[in-house]
């Protein structure tokens, strides 16, 4: 689909892309977070502490993505790279968030049903 566009000169993905991908990822899992009643405290604050450190290096990114057009010193291809690998991490973190949440859930239910 790039292609199609200034004849390659539109990259399929950006840093910028990828790093909003990873910032929502993140947002979730402290919304899912919050709102799950469960009483496993010190599991909470571990995701809650590892997904605030996601949203702090993504915004360090962020910034290192803009400022890697106005400077060519900034190596753009290394911040696509760790944007990537972020993104892909925090995928990973919030499936096992999910599991985690999902587990509990079925968990209580039996225990109380």
């Amino acid at each position: 689909m790039s292609g199609l566009i200034n004849g390659d000169k539109v990259p399929l993905f950006s840093a910028s892309d990828l790093i909003s991908l990873g910032i929502v990822i993140q947002i979730s899992i402290l919304a899912e977070i919050r709102y799950n009643e469960e009483h496993e405290v010190e599991w909470k604050k571990a995701a809650v502490g590892l997904s605030v450190l996601a949203v702090i290096f993504y915004a360090v990114l962020y910034a290192f993505s803009l400022l890697a057009d106005v400077y060519q010193d900034i190596n753009s291809k290394a911040i696509l790279v760790a944007s990537a690998v972020m993104a892909f991490g925090s995928f990973a973190i919030c499936w096992a968030v999910f599991d985690r949440v999902t587990y509990l859930s079925a968990v209580t239910q039996e225990v109380s049903g």
